[in-house]
């Protein structure tokens, strides 16, 4: 009766366990969409320039933001939608520094690439949060007159969520996309999830040490192997972690370094155990 009632908990354990990995697997085929974000601005009548903007990069390490920009041209500045009827100059505003990108009329443009600098702190992995502007006016060379400019832009990469929106016009401003930046649901579950693991690792192997400690017990090396062997296998657990930065940011001092230093010590006093008991 008794291994009846055993095997039927191991069947529901089981089934419980598929279940909960399709919930995530089928969970994660929406991931791109919560994360990502689309923004579109109708264009008015008469002449104006939309800049396609694509973030391409995001570089939390390095406090950047890379787009690749792509120009399309209407009214008596095009003379199709890829080639402008008069030359332009197009200003791309960092909070640190101007980027300007000159065409000349009658060539076909070619996407470009800026650079933006985003404000936040990547120590506060996985809670790390960020925020930049993309500011874009544009010109005609000659007369130095004002170009209207509509903005698209798409931001999909993987790991990272996007928010934002496009900023009212103000008179004499340029336009301007407002964005935020923090680390997807599913990365912070996984960083989560790899710290409660070396923990729970760490923990498993202090109280294994701490049971051979007893005289009567016998002396097994297997806990000292497998102490000897997570110092140096945490680091690359640790690194499993999408987009993590190097060590020091706030999940190491959380789980990582505590989860070490737990490992050494069970490996110093084993050898310890080992050395009394041998003599």
């Amino acid at each position: 009766m008794k291994s009846k009632v055993k095997r039927t908990w191991q069947a529901l354990l089981m089934l419980a366990a598929v279940a909960w990995y399709v919930f995530l697997v089928v969970h994660s085929l929406g991931e791109r969409e919560r994360r990502s974000l689309h923004l579109l601005e109708q264009p008015g009548a008469g002449d104006y320039a939309r800049a396609s903007i694509r973030i391409v990069k995001v570089d939390p390490a390095a406090s950047e933001l890379t787009a690749r920009i792509r120009f399309r041209f209407a009214g008596s500045i095009a003379r199709d939608q890829v080639t402008p009827a008069t030359g332009l100059k197009f200003f791309f505003n960092d909070p640190q520094a101007a980027q300007e990108f000159e065409f000349a009329g009658g060539k076909p443009v070619s996407p470009v690439e800026a650079v933006f600098s985003l404000e936040g702190n990547a120590d506060n992995y996985p809670f790390d949060r960020y925020e930049t502007y993309l500011g874009i006016g544009a010109a005609t060379l000659q007369e130095g007159e004002p170009v209207p400019v509509c903005l698209e832009l798409s931001a999909s990469i993987p790991g990272m969520k996007f928010r934002g929106n496009i900023a009212e016009k103000q008179r004499g401003e340029a336009r301007r996309i407002d964005l935020k930046l923090s680390r997807a649901k599913n990365t912070i579950v996984i960083a989560i999830s790899v710290m409660m693991l070396m923990m729970f690792l760490a923990i498993g192997v202090l109280l294994m040490a701490l049971r051979v400690i007893p005289g009567e017990r016998k002396f097994d090396l297997f806990p000292l192997s497998l102490s000897i062997t997570l110092v140096f296998g945490l680091p690359a657990l640790r690194n499993t972690q999408p987009g993590i930065p190097a060590q020091g940011v706030l999940g190491d001092y959380i789980s990582f370094f505590w989860a070490e230093q737990i490992v050494a010590a069970s490996a110093v006093i084993l050898v310890v155990v080992w050395l009394l008991r041998s003599r």
